[in-house]
């Protein structure tokens, strides 16, 4: 069960009952109850759009297998999603939440893999995740209903509005997550199967060198065992990204780069063999300006997670330095938006970001612009 303020320019108190996720072969159902908190008659702006009737902004998030699942909709991404319409009689407008009545709500998502037997509730409202839910099966196929016959429901009624089931031009989509933890010497980015770690190149070599550093070889060792930990030598399993910076021309720092990055490549297929295939990117980092948005808690100017609502906060690992960002999907992330509040209200928020590991009891919050939380306990 989870409570929180929905709603954008204005929020209204809800709560939401989770009933069931309910695996089929061609979709998955959420099942909830949805009541207002409030003492009079309120809106709740659960779709996106103005005046929406859908239920589009419940999401479903895999942490294990690291995918988000978002509603079915009609014809594109801008569609309202295949579920429960909260319309008004004999009108394409939505109908008010009554203080007391239960509704039932049934939101329509992509197929689950087999593998997947719990899954997070992780809305795009100002309210929390609901977490491991169980995945069940066996449940009869959705079915379209029509809406309820009372068009004035009461405190102590359950009231259902009606359901559209899945029909016509569909879209359907499903994100990788992605993120990014940095250390002093190493920054590690997961992007679905794909693993990018970038070496510090102050770290590995002597300024204007190609010649490994002695810090060099306890550095590589970390990645050698854990690519034999993780990788899969059948496909490519790593990109070392080398950076170069603005001091000597471009041909020269071409040139140095590609040096350093043959010098890698030997000291890995040296200790990994030759089944492993090895791919190096070099980038030429410049200077740049980016205004984050929006605020208030964005903050730090970092090219992976400076477009998260909540960038400002970053976890830190107060034992290996290790940074962790949001995680993120395409170019959003897994986190909820920070509505407008009156004053005296409060908003549930959340950001998710990478686990750190399990032996972990306590991590750091780092806020942009000075504050520091130590010592916050991790729940597993």
């Amino acid at each position: 069960m989870s409570e929180g303020m929905v709603g954008f320019y204005s929020a209204n108190p809800f709560r939401i009952e989770v009933k069931a996720i309910e695996r089929h072969a061609k979709l998955t159902v959420l099942r909830m109850e949805i009541m207002t908190t409030a003492t009079v008659n309120t809106s709740g702006d659960f779709g996106y759009g103005n005046l929406t009737t859908s239920f589009d902004r419940f999401r479903l998030f895999d942490p294990v297998g690291r995918k988000v699942y978002f509603t079915l909709r009609e014809n594109n991404s801008d569609g309202h999603a295949f579920g429960t319409r909260n319309h008004q009689v004999g009108a394409d407008y939505p109908d008010d939440f009554v203080p007391g009545v239960r509704y039932p709500v049934e939101v329509y998502f992509p197929p689950l893999p087999a593998t997947a037997e719990s899954m997070s509730i992780a809305p795009d409202l100002p309210m929390g995740p609901m977490t491991g839910i169980p995945v069940t099966g066996g449940a009869a196929e959705p079915t379209a209903r029509e809406r309820g016959s009372s068009d004035m429901p009461k405190a102590g009624d359950t009231f259902q509005w009606p359901v559209v089931v899945p029909n016509g031009e569909i879209w359907s989509g499903v994100a990788d997550v992605n993120e990014l933890v940095e250390t002093p010497v190493r920054s590690t980015t997961q992007a679905g199967d794909k693993e990018t770690i970038g070496l510090r190149t102050d770290v590995l070599f002597a300024f204007d060198k190609a010649r490994l550093s002695a810090k060099a070889a306890a550095v590589l060792d970390d990645v050698v065992e854990e690519t034999r930990r993780r990788a899969d030598p059948a496909k490519p399993p790593i990109t070392i990204t080398g950076h170069t910076d603005d001091k000597g021309d471009d041909g020269y720092n071409q040139t140095l780069s590609v040096k350093r990055a043959k010098a890698v490549q030997e000291y890995l297929a040296a200790r990994l063999g030759t089944g492993y295939q090895y791919r190096f990117d070099i980038t030429k980092v410049n200077d740049g300006l980016f205004v984050p948005f929006p605020i208030p808690f964005s903050g730090w100017d970092d090219q992976f997670s400076a477009g998260s609502d909540f960038g400002a906060f970053i976890l830190v690992d107060p034992a290996t330095k290790a940074r962790y960002h949001p995680l993120k999907m395409y170019t959003e992330f897994v986190e909820n938006y920070v509505p407008a509040l009156d004053a005296g209200e409060t908003s549930r928020a959340y950001v998710y970001y990478p686990a750190p590991p399990d032996d972990r009891t306590s991590i750091t919050l780092e806020v942009a612009n000075g504050g520091v939380y130590p010592r916050i306990p991790i729940e597993r």
